[in-house]
C-alpha cells in the first residue's frame, strides 16, 4: 500500500499518476481519504483497512489537514484529529509514503 499526503492542489493526484501508473477511476486508487473520513468519521477506519486488505497495491491519497488554525468547532477538532490517527495508522503500514508539495514528492518512508 502507498499513502501519498500534502496540502491540497499540491499536485498529489498527479504524482500517484507518474509514480504508480493509476488512473482516475483505478479500483487501487483511494481518492480523497480527508473527506471520506468526514463522511463516515468513526467508521472510516474499518472501511480503509477492509479496501487495503481488498487492493494489495492500493494507492491512498489524503489532503493535509492539520497544519492549520486550529479550529473553535468541535466536530472539526475532532474530524482533523481522526484524519491524523487514520493517517499515522496508514503510514506505519504502507511500504512507502509520500510528502508532495509542488508536484514533487518528498519519500518519508
Amino acid at each position: 500500500m502507498y499513502l501519498i499526503v500534502g496540502g491540497k492542489f499540491q499536485g498529489k493526484f498527479e504524482f500517484a499518476k507518474k509514480q504508480y501508473g493509476v488512473k482516475e477511476n483505478d479500483e487501487n486508487l483511494f481518492l480523497n481519504l480527508e473527506k471520506f473520513v468526514w463522511e463516515y468519521m468513526e467508521n472510516a477506519k474499518s472501511h480503509i483497512e477492509e479496501f487495503c486488505k481488498k487492493h494489495k497495491n492500493a494507492v491512498i491519497i489524503c489532503d493535509e489537514v492539520g497544519c492549520g488554525l486550529i479550529s473553535m468547532d468541535k466536530k472539526t477538532r475532532e474530524y482533523c484529529n481522526y484524519v491524523g490517527e487514520i493517517s499515522m495508522f496508514l503510514a506505519e503500514k504502507a511500504d512507502e509514503v509520500y510528502y508532495v508539495t509542488m508536484g514533487f514528492g518528498r519519500k518519508l518512508k
